[in-house]
């Protein structure tokens, strides 16, 4: 069985992620500590909070050290929507947060004149084709224009936009939701709310760690 690890950063209801990793035969464990983190086969950083508590949470005994040498190692790490928020530079949300600092680029509010913020519901992705064909497995394999749903008020803005694996809409404005970067795999909505599509992605994610280790 692929065995991944679940980082609890004490803010996200993890029993969604942890149900979909096993619908697809995946065994998912929650760690919460440095050494448990190095020790794992896969990181998924979950989604759920704000960006400026979740940091205090991993600093407080080391564990953003942990993630971002898991990160130079070479292992694999899937973030999911503010997990996916957390790889980048800095947030604006509340205030001016550093994040990991593994992706270079920026956290930003949507602006009101784009849609209703928050941006909540189904919406479709585009898959940069060009960007994903360069990488040996894609998690985002087939779902191409296909809906995800998404719930969140801001966006990622990678300096690297080749490493934006999709784009999506939101009013009129395209805005990142999901990123390929070395090992890491991202994305803005959240698989695990998604059906089957969700599954599907999960799905390959499990592959790709299997594949990979």
């Amino acid at each position: 069985m692929v065995n991944v690890s679940i980082v609890d950063f004490g803010l996200s209801n993890l029993n969604s992620v942890i149900s979909a990793c096993e619908h697809v035969g995946m065994k998912a464990t929650i760690v919460s500590n440095p050494k448990q983190i190095l020790k794992s086969n896969a990181l998924i950083l979950p989604g759920v909070g704000a960006f400026g508590n979740a940091m205090k949470n991993l600093k407080k005994n080391g564990m953003d050290k942990s993630i971002i040498e898991f990160y130079k190692k070479g292992k694999q790490i899937f973030g999911i929507c503010l997990g996916m928020q957390l790889l980048f530079d800095e947030s604006n949300e509340n205030g001016k947060f550093k994040g990991l600092g593994i992706i270079k680029g920026k956290v930003r509010k949507f602006d009101n004149k784009h849609d209703i913020v928050p941006n909540i519901g189904w919406n479709k992705i585009s898959v940069m084709k060009k960007n994903v064909n360069k990488n040996e497995k894609s998690s985002l394999d087939n779902s191409n224009g296909q809906f995800f749903y998404f719930v969140h008020s801001y966006y990622c803005e990678p300096k690297d936009k080749k490493s934006l694996s999709s784009i999506s809409n939101f009013g009129k404005f395209d805005f990142c939701s999901s990123i390929i970067f070395k090992n890491i795999e991202a994305y803005q909505f959240h698989p695990e709310k998604s059906g089957k599509n969700g599954l599907n992605i999960y799905n390959n994610i499990k592959n790709k760690i299997k594949k990979n280790n």
